[in-house]
């Protein structure tokens, strides 16, 4: 861990000694022969999941120093009867409210491959532990792309569940409808493996590339991409085409409005409940009575000044009923029906549409960057295709496409998505383009 002390990657570490306790016990059920399935292996929890094991849950902000969880959430749970080891809390932007792991109290999360560039967030210090082979896996939380963005600019895997197959009680989240937890991984064998014990859902088997039908869906997905981005994007179609895997390109589906109608007002109807509700449990609500009385310990200008936004224009319940009944009703819609006319099995499309923004580059507070000559916000573009996935609640996976990358070739993060629901399809697909979309099948 010491080769990432100032990579900001931790908001908690547990001690040594602790740690090493924990690796005896387990190295003596192995000898035992009473080991669990992930027995001492070490694995990292984004700083908003709930654990009793004296690591506090922050969610990245002064505003909850020393909160300590009166019971472990039930993710945690589950993982921790399978055998595993928390090494500690991650760092992430401020109540998960950016992609960049851009943190004033913290610090920022740095990229493992260029420490000038981001990380990605919210689940930065996750995905860069997994990267630098800190932890074998680590569990973020996914709103917008939480965990799909970072895994993309650190080159690793990152899935986002259909909602209520992962547990979804981990902690602080921002909303019901969209937040879940999903692991942050090497590869599709460890993704396999930890889903398994978590969903309790054995996966299907692997089909042949020559079964498997992509979609690749031109509007809003390949739009506005940075030409990095756009080049290699055609490379990977080409790998998939010469592997045999059946490709159907057309223009696809538009679907802008109802994505950003959906995920703002689901958001800004949400947020100040859920997090009531987490403060209620938790008995802060002495500390902080009023929304207003926790904004003033917010550390990072853009978060205070977007909930205190939050704060004086929410969403009304008819906003709200408007999005989730008619713009995500809309999206489900229309996404349901291109599936059925392409008879794809998954749709195929780049994770994020720019490469990693330098740190400096970034500028707040409503953290603007440049972009095909244009200033532009980071959290729109950034989510632009992800979010798609967790407005209209699509189970997705987030996989590398670039070998042996570093400084000079950085990631690039190819997605594949697919119904609500059909999460062990989208694994399956996904395991089997693994090797494609790097470059290293044979």
């Amino acid at each position: 861990m010491k080769k990432t002390k100032n990579l900001n990657y931790f908001t908690f570490e547990h001690n040594d000694e602790k740690l090493l306790a924990q690796a005896k016990e387990a190295d003596k059920r192995y000898k035992e022969g009473t080991n669990r399935p992930l027995e001492g292996i070490p694995i990292c929890l984004k700083d908003n999941i709930d654990s009793t094991d004296g690591s506090p849950t922050t969610a990245g902000s002064p505003a909850l120093l020393g909160n300590h969880s009166k019971t472990d959430s039930q993710l945690w749970h589950r993982l921790k009867t399978m055998g595993s080891i928390n090494l500690g809390k991650t760092n992430m932007n401020e109540f998960a409210l950016g992609t960049t792991t851009v943190n004033k109290h913290y610090g920022t999360a740095h990229n493992p491959f260029d420490p000038t560039l981001i990380a990605g967030g919210s689940s930065g210090g996750t995905a860069g532990l997994v990267a630098a082979g800190v932890a074998p896996f680590g569990i973020g939380t996914d709103h917008s792309g939480s965990n799909r963005i970072p895994s993309a600019y650190c080159g690793i895997v990152g899935y986002r569940p259909t909602v209520n197959r992962w547990p979804c009680d981990f902690g602080i989240k921002n909303t019901h409808y969209k937040d879940v937890a999903g692991p942050l991984v090497q590869d599709m064998e460890d993704l396999v493996l930890i889903d398994e014990i978590v969903s309790e859902s054995v996966e299907k088997g692997l089909p042949a590339l020559k079964d498997i039908t992509v979609a690749i869906p031109q509007l809003h997905f390949y739009e506005n991409l940075e030409p990095k981005i756009q080049h290699h994007m055609e490379e990977v179609i080409n790998r998939l085409k010469k592997a045999g895997v059946k490709l159907v390109q057309n223009d696809g589906i538009e679907l802008t409005y109802d994505q950003a109608m959906t995920s703002f007002h689901l958001v800004n109807y949400e947020f100040k409940e859920r997090l009531n509700d987490y403060l209620t449990v938790q008995g802060l609500k002495d500390k902080y009575p009023t929304f207003a009385s926790l904004l003033e310990h917010i550390g990072s200008d853009d978060v205070r000044q977007l909930l205190k936004a939050l704060d004086e224009h929410p969403s009304t319940q008819e906003q709200f009923y408007d999005a989730f009944f008619r713009h995500r009703a809309n999206m489900r819609r229309h996404i349901e029906y291109y599936f059925q006319y392409t008879h794809c099995d998954v749709i195929l499309y780049p994770s994020v549409s720019l490469m990693p923004s330098k740190i400096e580059d970034i500028h707040g507070p409503q953290w603007t960057v440049k972009h095909n000559g244009q200033e532009i916000s980071q959290f729109l573009i950034s989510t632009k295709n992800v979010d798609v996935a967790s407005a209209a609640n699509m189970p997705a996976i987030t996989l590398p496409s670039v070998r042996n990358p570093s400084k000079e070739n950085l990631p690039i993060g190819v997605e594949v998505a697919s119904l609500t629901g059909y999460d062990r399809k989208v694994i399956s697909v996904a395991r089997a383009l693994e090797k494609v979309i790097l470059g290293t099948h044979q």
